[in-house]
């Protein structure tokens, strides 16, 4: 089963590192991936990382207080989010923070923190059981305590290692690293935009459905995914790589009129990256933005 560990900065890499190596020891049959290590010489790293997402049933954030609010986790925790399948994992590991400290998005996910020496091997303990409930085969309950005691001391070993670590945290982004990280995202959102490009879309279906009066209205467009959930997706996607906490909730009036409600004012950046992905259907596509205090998109929402 292919496990993506995802990673940003020193202390992070370091333990994320060690885990790669140590979970097939109690599992033997798991395949992790961690993109510094595992990116072959002379590959193209985006295309490799989106084709390891493509291929992940479950992904474990090694999360830090140096990295939770960086753009990088934040956006392959939204990738690991759309890549994989309603039955596949996201899980925060915390490395040296306390749940209270995790902010959004990764809030969202459940997490499993081995800050404090006490209780981290149970928390680890139960990592490895939803990894293991994860897989199409699991191993009898039995047989994993026994492999996870026997290879238990070499983590806890690790987990101590870089906890007495004083990595070089940077309080704040040089001048250089903060044109890498422009240039980084940049490359990211092409990437993103490449992949939409080239996989089959099913946006033209909607006008289909609109002449076929056999079909009730919008039951096979929503059931498969269409330009709704696509515009839902790309909004959310692109709140999570600026590292905003709002989301959105897309509803469609009809084929050419959807609403878009959100807790909060969207960034102008959004509503453009929503206007591109509405030019992929043939006729033009208008937003309505609504404001809504309510998880509920129906309740008391205000006219932006």
């Amino acid at each position: 089963m292919k496990v993506f560990i995802s990673w940003s900065g020193e202390k992070a890499k370091d333990f994320a590192l060690e885990l790669r190596d140590w979970l097939p020891f109690v599992i033997h049959d798991l395949a992790p991936w961690v993109s510094d290590a595992d990116i072959d010489s002379g590959t193209m790293s985006m295309q490799d990382i989106h084709r390891q997402l493509d291929q992940t049933k479950y992904g474990i954030i090694c999360t830090t207080a140096e990295n939770q609010a960086k753009p990088w986790i934040n956006y392959e925790a939204g990738a690991l989010w759309k890549s994989i399948n309603h039955e596949s994992r996201v899980v925060p590991l915390l490395i040296d923070l306390e749940m209270s400290d995790v902010q959004s998005p990764l809030r969202n996910f459940h997490s499993r923190i081995i800050t404090h020496r006490s209780t981290r091997q149970a928390e680890v303990r139960k990592l490895i059981e939803s990894l293991n409930k994860a897989r199409a085969t699991p191993i009898n309950a039995a047989v994993l305590e026994e492999s996870f005691l026997t290879q238990w001391p070499k983590m806890e070993t690790i987990i101590d290692r870089i906890a007495k670590n004083n990595y070089a945290y940077k309080a704040r982004m040089s001048d250089v690293d903060r044109k890498l990280e422009d240039i980084h995202q940049t490359v990211l959102k092409i990437a993103e935009e490449q992949r939409a490009a080239a996989s089959t879309t099913i946006d033209s279906l909607d006008e289909v459905l609109d002449r076929k009066s056999t079909l009730a209205y919008g039951s096979f467009s929503e059931q498969t995914a269409g330009l709704r959930a696509k515009l839902e997706a790309v909004a959310n996607s692109s709140l999570i790589a600026r590292g905003f906490n709002n989301r959105v909730h897309v509803e469609r009036v009809d084929s050419r009129n959807y609403v878009v409600y959100s807790a909060d004012l969207l960034p102008d950046e959004v509503k453009r990256a929503l206007s591109d992905a509405a030019k992929a259907v043939a006729h033009p596509v208008n937003f309505e933005y609504l404001l809504t205090m309510s998880d509920e998109p129906d309740e008391d929402p205000t006219h932006l």
